[in-house]
């Protein structure tokens, strides 16, 4: 016994909703009708009984031919025959009027079975080949024989449906599962034109989607359950594998069938095919990647507000007025639109006077307090305290350190600290002090209360972990970058998130995520780097490349997953780290170095130094 029961696909990017209301279709249609269809079985078998036994009552009378269908199985139906006119020649010598009148019996008993049988909801729903009705097309897919039958199929969908369905879209999906249906339905047709045996069940549609899920899906691992000779376990297998060995059993089964009843393995086969084959189409003209991936994506991914970009777009030109008049537009529209703040934040700091942006940055910190965002938020009151020695209102600081103490946070007596040494914040600073256990009065130090020196304390955290803020001055800001020279680089390493309409979406060091505009990128260099401990790929956007002040932002393989990036689950990482750089070069129309081959053609360098000096000519010590 080989059991699939899952596979290394499970991840989405959206509910597959589609493939949950097939599933709740099947499963109410099943209960809607098993009982009406039980009910009709065992009246029809009470009533083709009674006519059997009447008819063995009475042998020397026809056996109606309309029973023979349903009650002899098709391969012993001659035999059948020839014994019924054996019998009805043995001589018995019955009065030719009670004969009529016992055979107008026998027929009206041939007639109640009929009746019974032509009620299933089988044969109302189902398609018989015989007597073919469109809508049986459809509604014989939502049909099944029994919980086995059902409980089998919908397993299987609920596997392979939700990642074909995030794959291709929910419109795409359904055609897929309708369509591969009505396939499967026309191939069993085709071997049994005249079968007056119903076909129902969600098999063939379901080998469709299983015939996608081999051509998108083809390296997913599937997890099966086994069990032989009293002995079990798990074993995990390729679909590439695994799925054409499942066709290949199909058709032989398939040839080895000789009648229409039972498993119906041309549909089986039928429906797999077609699957294959649109998968194909979708594949080879790059439907999904061209129209299905970036719809899902514009549906899943925050759209910025158009002045924020056009802010973002002039505060990089260094265009700092008119950049804010944009960004004020932005939060107008917008007043709850955290990166706004921050980018109004960004052009105070630009233009050197970061004292008039606070109530920018305290915003900010507030919006990500009131969405649990404490990581961003004390990363964000510490870029707010760095550059201008004021950590903000002295409720916010309060709230930001009982939050993180809440959370478990040792960076909660950090912020507690600050408030703490904070002679203008009133009864919250006495609160501090008491939740760091200082005195409540400070006597020696003109009514600032000093820092202790750093104890074991804090959730079991040293003072050096908590990173308090120096008391005898402010925390002065970073400094700034050295000067730039001709030939010299401003390198930021960061992570890449996603790709958005506008932009890259980078993550830097500090964990802050923010909008690189394609119309920014002036060149894009790729390469691999064969120094260290692992070989590693990198990728440099470069803004200003023509300028004396070039800034890199470098995104190293190892920040980032390009199939995540990309949707392509099932593909190789080199292969989706490609299409990434492609789509970013395309996008931004970038020169690409260090030459037009260098996504096909990877260069391998032995360290940074030597890709810096190849791509950029420069020679760092």
């Amino acid at each position: 016994m080989l059991i699939p029961i899952g596979h290394d696909q499970q991840t989405v990017r959206r509910l597959p909703w589609v493939s949950l209301v097939i599933i709740g279709l099947n499963i109410l249609v099943f209960l809607l009708s098993y009982g009406v269809a039980r009910r009709v079985e065992e009246e029809g078998v009470r009533h083709l009984r009674q006519a059997i036994e009447y008819w063995q009552e009475h042998p020397y009378l026809e056996f109606p031919e309309a029973l023979v269908a349903l009650a002899v199985p098709p391969g012993e139906r001659n035999k059948f025959r020839t014994m019924v006119e054996a019998l009805r020649g043995a001589g018995v010598d019955v009065d030719a009027e009670k004969r009529e009148e016992e055979q107008l019996r026998l027929n009206q008993m041939a007639r109640a079975v009929l009746e019974a049988h032509q009620q299933h909801p089988y044969l109302s729903f189902g398609l018989v080949p015989a007597h073919i009705r469109v809508l049986g097309f459809l509604t014989s897919m939502f049909m099944h024989g029994g919980w086995l039958h059902l409980l089998s199929n919908m397993f299987i969908l609920f596997l392979a449906g939700p990642p074909v369905e995030d794959a291709y879209g929910r419109p795409g999906f359904a055609a897929l599962y309708l369509v591969s249906g009505v396939v499967a339905s026309l191939a069993h047709i085709a071997r049994f034109p005249d079968s007056e045996s119903a076909l129902i069940g969600a098999s063939g549609a379901l080998a469709g989607v299983m015939g996608a899920f081999l051509v998108r899906c083809g390296q997913t691992k599937i997890r099966f359950f086994y069990w032989w000779f009293l002995r079990g376990g798990t074993f995990d297998a390729p679909a590439w594998l695994i799925l054409p060995l499942w066709l290949l059993q199909q058709i032989f089964y398939g040839t080895l069938t000789k009648g229409e009843g039972g498993v119906a393995y041309w549909a089986h086969v039928g429906g797999f095919v077609f699957g294959v084959l649109a998968a194909g189409v979708v594949k080879w003209f790059k439907l999904e990647e061209r129209y299905v991936h970036p719809k899902i994506e514009a549906e899943i991914t925050l759209q910025q507000h158009p002045a924020l970009v056009e802010g973002l777009e002039l505060l990089a030109r260094g265009e700092v007025e008119p950049a804010r008049a944009s960004l004020a537009r932005a939060i107008a529209a917008e007043p709850a639109n955290p990166d706004a703040h921050l980018a109004m934040w960004q052009s105070y700091l630009q233009g050197e006077e970061p004292l008039h942006g606070v109530d920018e940055m305290v915003k900010v910190i507030e919006i990500e307090l009131k969405k649990g965002e404490l990581g961003l938020a004390l990363d964000h009151w510490r870029e707010l305290v760095a550059h201008t020695g004021l950590g903000g209102p002295a409720p916010l600081r309060f709230r930001l350190a009982s939050q993180l103490a809440e959370a478990g946070r040792v960076e909660a007596a950090e912020v507690f600290r600050h408030l703490a040494e904070d002679a203008e914040a009133g009864l919250l600073a006495d609160k501090a002090r008491r939740r760091l256990g200082l005195p409540e009065t400070p006597a020696a130090t003109g009514g600032v209360a000093q820092a202790p020196p750093p104890t074991e304390g804090w959730g079991g955290a040293t003072g050096a972990e908590a990173k308090p803020v120096p008391t005898e001055a402010p925390v002065p800001p970073p400094e700034e970058p050295p000067p730039v020279t001709p030939g010299s680089l401003w390198v930021e390493t960061s992570s890449l998130e996603r790709l958005e309409e506008a932009g890259v979406v980078l993550r830097d060091a500090a964990g802050v995520s923010e909008v690189l505009l394609y119309s920014l990128v002036d060149a894009v260099a790729v390469g691999g780097i064969a120094g260290g401990a692992k070989p590693y790929l990198v990728v440099d956007l470069v803004v200003g490349f023509a300028t004396e002040r070039r800034r890199v932002f470098r995104i190293p393989s190892t920040t980032m997953d390009p199939r995540q990036v990309l949707g392509w689950f099932d593909a190789r990482p080199l292969e989706a780290f490609q299409e990434v750089v492609r789509r970013i070069v395309e996008a931004s129309a970038a020169t690409l170095l260090p030459g037009p081959e260098a996504i096909a053609k990877l260069r391998m360098f032995d360290s940074l130094a030597e890709f810096e000096a190849e791509v950029y000519g420069i020679e760092r010590p």
